[in-house]
C-alpha cells in the first residue's frame, strides 16, 4: 500500500501544490509609495489587478480600527514581491525607507518602478542595490512592463516545485534539479517508513508466539496503569498499612518535637536523635512528577507583551472610567535583577513639559513681551521665562509623575493655565500621577537611573556639549557619550530620544501611538484636533531629551502623518503634547496571569 501511495505522489501533478502555495499568501504585490505618487501607485494597481495579479495598497487594504503602522507591517510579510514606486518624495520618506527595509529583512523582492530622475540616497541605495530597477520615465508601456516583471519573479518561485509529468522531458532543466533532491528524500523516507514497519511487525509476532502480549492491540498502547508487583493481597494490604503507620508516627513524633521547649530538648537530646534516626529509616515520600516546576516571570514574559498594572484617570475624572486601568508594554526585562521596564501603550494625557517660568507664556519676570524679532538677543534664561525650562531634572513634568500626593508641590513655577501657550490644560491642582496606584503597586516599583542629555543653559554652566539634534529620522545614529548628561532617580518618566531607539525602534516596535478616549476627551487645547485634520490618529508624544540649541525646546515623537519627521521640537510650555510615561517595577514575589497578548494581556497577582 506505501508504494502505491509513493507512485501516486511520483505521477500527482504538483501544480496543486503551487495552487495551496499560493493560497497561502495574503496577496502577491504590496505597493509602496509617498503620498504625493497616490495617484501613479493606485494607476499601477488598477492595472495589475485587471490583469490577473493581486495587489495590497494603503489605505484600502487597511481594515477600520487596526493600527496603521502595524497593519503596513501585516500587509509586507504576507505578499510576496514590494513594488516601489520610486520618485523624489518617497526617496525622502522615512515612512517609505521603513517600509523597504521591511521588505528586505523578510527576503521579499523588490521592484524599484522609477517614476523621476532622483538619485537614490544612501540608506535607499544601500536596501535596493541588489533588487531590480524599471525606468518608467519617457514613451512607452511601463505598467505592462512591470506586469511582465512581476510574472517572471512568481514564474521563477512557483518553478521551484515542479511538474511530476514532465519530469523525464526536463532532465536537463533547472527546475529538474532543484526537484530531483525533493523527490529522493521523499522515497527514502518512504523506504524507511517500510522498513520500521516491518521491524516491528516482526517484533510484536515474536512477542504474540512467545506469550508476553495478551492481544496484538496491546502492543501499541500506552501503558497507563503501575506495573504489577509479585505480591498477593495480604502482602499489599500490610506494606500499605505499615507506610500509613510510618507517616502517621512521623506526624506524632514532629507534633511532640514542635511542643518541646528549648529546654526540653537541649535535655534529652538522645531521645530526639533516635526519633530523628525512626524517621530517617522511612523512605521518603517521592515528590509528584506530575507538578509543573515553577517557572520564574522574567521567563514567561518577552519584549512587546502586554501587562495591566495601576489605574490613573486624567484631570476631569471623578470616576473610574474604561481607561483607568493602566495596560503597559514591556520594552526591557532585567533578569539579573527580576525587573521589568514598562512603557504605557497609549498616550494617557496632553499636558505641557513645563511651564513658561514667569508665569505667564511669552512674558519675561519684568512683564515684557517676546518679540521673535529679536530673539537671538535674548540669553537663555530669558526664554526659560517666556516658555518653560526644556530640563528634565527641574521640569514641573516630572515632579508630577513621581508624586502620589493630592496637592503636589512644586520647587518652581506650578503648571498654571496662563503659564501654558494656549492657557489650557494646566495640572498645578491635579493629584499626582501615582496617586490611583494601590499601595502594593507602589511597593513594586524601583527607581531607575535616568541619563538625560544637558539643555543649552545646563551645557554652558557646566562647560560641556548639549546634544543638538540634526536629523529628523528615528534611525539616525548618534553617539550620546560625547554629550554632557545628567543623572537623576526617577520611579516613572519619559523615554529619552536614546532609549526610544534602543527600546522601541530596535525591536520593532511602534513609536507612534494614539491617545486613551478619556486623555482626547480631557484635552482642552487644539493640537490634537489639528492632527486628526492629517488624516491621523496619532499624537506626538513628550521625551525627556532637550535640543540643545536652546533652553526651552524639548523633542518629542511625531504624530505619523504621512512624509512628516519622525521627531518633532516643541516648546516646553506647548500644552497638547502627550504624556506617554514609563516605569521599572519588581517581580519579585508575585506571579502573572494571562498570556501577554492584546486580548489577554498579563495581570500581576501579588
Amino acid at each position: 500500500m506505501l508504494l502505491a501511495i509513493t507512485e501516486n505522489l511520483k505521477n500527482s501533478n504538483v501544480k496543486v501544490i503551487n495552487t495551496m502555495r499560493k493560497d497561502n499568501w495574503g496577496k502577491e504585490v504590496f505597493i509602496s509609495y509617498a503620498s504625493k505618487d497616490k495617484k501613479i501607485a493606485e494607476e499601477v494597481c488598477s492595472y495589475l489587478e485587471q490583469n490577473d495579479i493581486t495587489c495590497w495598497i494603503a489605505p484600502r487594504n487597511i481594515l477600520p480600527g487596526t493600527e496603521y503602522g502595524e497593519a503596513i507591517m501585516n500587509g509586507i510579510e504576507s505578499c510576496r514581491i514590494m513594488v516601489l514606486i520610486f520618485s523624489e518624495s518617497s526617496n525622502a520618506s522615512q515612512h517609505v525607507l521603513r517600509e523597504v527595509e521591511r521588505a528586505v529583512s523578510k527576503n521579499l523582492p523588490i521592484i524599484a518602478y522609477k517614476i523621476s530622475n532622483t538619485n537614490p540616497c544612501k540608506s535607499m541605495e544601500y536596501f535596493l542595490f541588489a533588487n531590480q530597477w524599471l525606468d518608467a520615465i519617457g514613451k512607452g508601456n511601463h505598467i505592462g512592463e512591470l506586469h511582465s516583471s512581476i510574472k517572471a519573479i512568481i514564474g521563477k518561485e512557483e518553478g521551484k516545485v515542479v511538474d511530476a509529468k514532465t519530469l523525464g522531458e526536463e532532465k536537463k532543466t533547472k527546475s529538474y534539479r532543484k526537484a530531483i533532491p525533493l523527490v529522493t528524500a521523499i522515497s527514502c523516507l518512504v523506504a524507511l517508513l517500510i522498513i520500521t514497519f516491518a521491524y516491528f511487525n516482526n517484533r510484536k509476532q515474536e512477542k504474540l508466539e512467545d506469550g508476553d502480549l495478551l492481544a496484538s492491540t496491546d502492543y501499541f498502547k500506552e501503558k497507563k496503569e503501575p506495573e504489577e508487583t509479585n505480591m498477593d493481597a495480604d502482602e499489599q494490604g500490610q506494606q500499605n498499612s505499615e507506610i500509613k503507620e510510618g507517616q502517621t508516627s512521623i506526624e506524632e513524633n514532629e507534633k511532640v518535637q514542635s511542643s518541646l521547649t528549648t529546654e526540653e530538648r537541649q535535655a534529652n537530646p538522645v531521645a530526639i536523635d533516635e526519633e530523628q534516626s525512626n524517621n530517617e529509616d522511612k523512605e521518603p515520600v517521592q515528590p509528584n512528577d506530575d507538578l509543573e516546576e515553577s517557572v520564574a516571570v522574567q521567563d514567561m514574559v518577552a519584549i512587546g507583551d502586554l501587562i495591566m498594572f495601576g489605574t490613573y484617570e486624567p484631570q476631569g475624572y471623578s470616576t473610574k472610567n474604561e481607561d483607568s486601568d493602566l495596560t503597559w508594554i514591556i520594552i526591557d526585562i532585567d533578569k539579573n535583577n527580576n525587573q521589568l521596564v514598562l512603557l504605557s501603550e497609549k498616550i494617557l494625557d496632553m499636558k505641557p513639559f513645563d511651564a513658561a517660568e514667569s508665569g505667564a507664556f511669552d512674558k519675561d519676570n519684568a512683564g515684557n513681551s517676546y518679540d521673535r524679532n529679536i530673539k537671538e538677543n535674548y540669553t537663555f534664561n530669558q526664554m526659560i521665562e517666556f516658555r518653560g525650562n526644556s530640563n528634565w531634572e527641574a521640569s514641573n513634568i516630572r515632579t508630577w509623575l513621581n508624586s502620589d500626593a493630592a496637592r503636589v508641590t512644586y520647587l518652581d513655577q506650578e503648571p498654571s493655565k496662563r503659564a501654558t501657550d494656549e492657557a489650557v490644560n494646566s495640572y498645578e491642582l491635579q493629584v499626582g500621577f501615582l496617586y490611583g496606584f494601590t499601595k502594593e503597586e507602589k511597593a513594586m516599583l524601583r527607581e531607575r537611573e535616568s541619563k538625560t542629555t544637558l539643555n543649552a543653559f545646563q551645557a554652558e554652566k557646566d562647560g560641556k556639549e548639549a546634544f543638538v539634534i540634526s536629523s529628523d529620522s528615528i534611525a539616525e545614529s548618534y553617539d550620546f557619550s560625547s554629550y554632557g548628561m545628567k543623572t537623576t532617580m526617577d520611579k516613572v518618566f519619559l523615554l529619552s530620544l536614546d532609549e526610544v531607539q534602543k527600546y522601541l525602534f530596535e525591536n520593532n516596535l511602534l513609536i507612534f501611538v494614539e491617545p486613551t478616549q478619556s486623555a482626547m476627551d480631557s484635552d482642552k487645547s487644539s493640537y490634537y484636533k489639528s492632527y486628526l485634520a492629517y488624516d491621523t490618529k496619532y499624537c506626538p508624544w513628550l521625551l525627556r531629551t532637550p535640543n540643545g540649541t536652546s533652553a526651552h525646546e524639548i523633542l518629542a515623537i511625531g504624530a505619523g502623518i504621512s512624509d512628516s519627521a519622525d521627531i518633532w521640537c516643541f516648546n516646553a510650555a506647548s500644552c497638547g503634547l502627550g504624556i506617554r510615561p514609563a516605569i521599572t517595577i519588581s517581580m519579585d514575589q508575585v506571579t502573572l496571569d494571562g498570556d501577554g497578548s492584546k486580548e489577554n494581556p498579563f495581570i500581576v497577582v501579588n
